[in-house]
């Protein structure tokens, strides 16, 4: 069975740290793609465009983060192929707990989850998530 390749894209080293090693511990997948911001993101998505196996499987991302952040890396990536799109899961890992960002983001129809950090098992066995 293929391990999911998931993208991670946080600023935050804690963060960062804490979902990597909850996506491992959980089984789920031991392969990732660490982005620290949106537009690192972007860059990585836009250069393996042809390369479907490079490209996640899912990305948990974050909203608050210097350069890119969420909001700016949503209204990019709808401008990415429609194959892309449709291959790739996206969660909402975030700090916010405010009702405000979970509904504009989960009215995205690329968005899958909005989840408030941190990230734990327990969250990830509600996902279909592997």
């Amino acid at each position: 069975m293929n391990t999911p390749l998931i993208m991670i894209v946080d600023d935050s080293d804690m963060d960062l740290f804490v979902t990597e090693k909850t996506l491992k511990y959980s089984g789920i997948t031991d392969r990732f793609v660490i982005c620290k911001n949106g537009a690192i993101a972007l860059d990585y998505l836009k250069t393996n465009l042809t390369v479907p196996e490079r490209l996640p499987d899912i990305i948990f991302l974050d909203i608050n983060m210097p350069f890119v952040n969420g909001y700016a890396f949503m209204n990019n990536y709808e401008e990415l192929p429609e194959a892309v799109k449709e291959k790739i899961k996206i969660i909402v890992l975030s700090s916010s707990g405010d009702n405000n960002d979970k509904e504009n983001f989960v009215k995205n129809k690329y968005i899958s989850y909005y989840m408030v950090k941190p990230l734990t098992t327990e969250e990830l066995s509600l996902l279909k998530v592997g």
